[in-house]
C-alpha cells in the first residue's frame, strides 16, 4: 500500500511539473511601430495576432513562436502588413528570426519608421 501511494504521489508530481512547463515560454508579443505599441497574447497553439490602426493606415501582424532547442531563444515566424485606409497593402514583411525574452528585435523599417518586436513572459 505504501508503494502504491508513493507511485501515485510521484505520478501527480510529474503531471504537475508538465502542466507548468508552458509558463516558461513567452506569454506576450510586444509589437512596436514607430511610437506605437500593441501587445498580443500568445495562444496555446503558439500563434499571435494584432494590429495598430491610425487615421489613414493600419499595420497588422500575425505569426507563431516556438522554442529553439534547449537555448533561451525562440524562433518567431511573422508577417507584418502595412495597409492604406482603402485596404491595399503598401508594404509587407514576411520573415523568420531568433528572439530572446525582453530583448527588442528590429524586423524592418519603412520611411525611417521601424517595426520592432519583443517577447515577454
Amino acid at each position: 500500500m505504501k508503494a502504491l501511494s508513493t507511485l501515485v504521489a510521484l505520478t501527480l508530481f510529474v503531471i504537475a511539473g508538465c502542466s507548468q512547463a508552458p509558463a516558461d515560454r513567452p506569454a506576450e508579443v510586444h509589437f512596436f511601430y514607430g511610437e506605437h505599441e500593441v501587445v498580443a497574447r500568445i495562444a496555446e497553439d503558439l500563434s499571435f495576432k494584432g494590429a495598430i490602426r491610425e487615421r489613414d493606415e493600419a499595420v497588422g501582424f500575425y505569426g507563431t513562436v516556438r522554442a529553439e532547442g534547449d537555448s533561451e531563444a525562440y524562433l518567431v515566424d511573422i508577417v507584418v502588413a502595412r495597409e492604406a485606409e482603402a485596404g491595399e497593402i503598401r508594404q509587407r514583411i514576411n520573415t523568420v528570426f531568433l528572439a530572446q525574452v525582453d530583448k527588442a528585435v528590429v524586423i524592418g523599417q519603412v520611411d525611417d519608421v521601424s517595426f520592432r518586436l519583443m517577447l515577454h513572459k
